[in-house]
């Protein structure tokens, strides 16, 4: 009796260190896994101190820019009000040497060249004129050939002198015969005999 006693005992404690070595075993698989997730988030937050590192440094870089643009913007302004105060400014004189843009003056003339043109296409008696002058040289009239090139004030006085001259030059009795020709117009004799008669 004594000796199945002890055997069952035996089995018991067998069975017990067996599930306590099991415990032990997982136990230590715990440890691991634990360690594991552990240098996982030991790496993850020195990934995240560099990302918050690189991000501060690339906001350092934006600020610095951000005052870059906005001296820029000042000195737009400042050069604006500049040009705004003293239109006979030139632009060479703030270091414009490229050519990128005109000089206030030069601006001016052309502003006042178009001008001129807008009238001349508005005004029905220098449009006349105009097609007097062509039909001028049509009929073999030429106007002198200017071979220097004049500048936006020299080609305005010009404009208007030829449109005067040539409307009332010597050319008129074969401005007049052509026009018979074209269609466009009558001979002065014939008004005038129709007129006696």
């Amino acid at each position: 009796t004594h000796a199945l006693e002890n055997k069952e005992m035996r089995e018991q404690l067998l069975d017990s260190k067996m599930e306590v070595e099991m415990q032990m075993t997982q136990v230590e698989l715990d440890i691991l896994e634990t360690e594991e997730r552990f240098q996982r988030l030991q790496n993850g937050e020195e990934e995240a101190v560099e990302t918050l590192r690189k991000i501060q440094q690339q906001k350092k870089k934006i600020e610095v820019e951000k005052a870059q643009l906005h001296d820029k913007k000042q000195q737009l302004a400042a050069l604006l009000q500049s040009s705004s105060s003293s239109p006979t400014q030139q632009f060479a004189e703030e270091g414009k040497t490229d050519g990128s843009l005109l000089p206030d003056a030069d601006l001016q003339q052309s502003i006042q060249l178009y001008e001129f043109l807008i009238d001349l296409l508005r005004s029905p008696r220098l449009l006349t004129q105009l097609r007097e002058l062509h039909l001028a040289a049509k009929c073999g009239y030429h106007a002198p050939v200017v071979v220097s090139a004049p500048s936006q004030s020299q080609l305005q006085l010009q404009l208007q002198s030829q449109l005067q001259s040539q409307s009332q030059s010597k050319s008129q009795s074969q401005l007049q015969s052509c026009q018979v020709q074209s269609g466009l117009g009558e001979p002065s004799s014939k008004s005038t005999a129709g007129a006696t008669s």
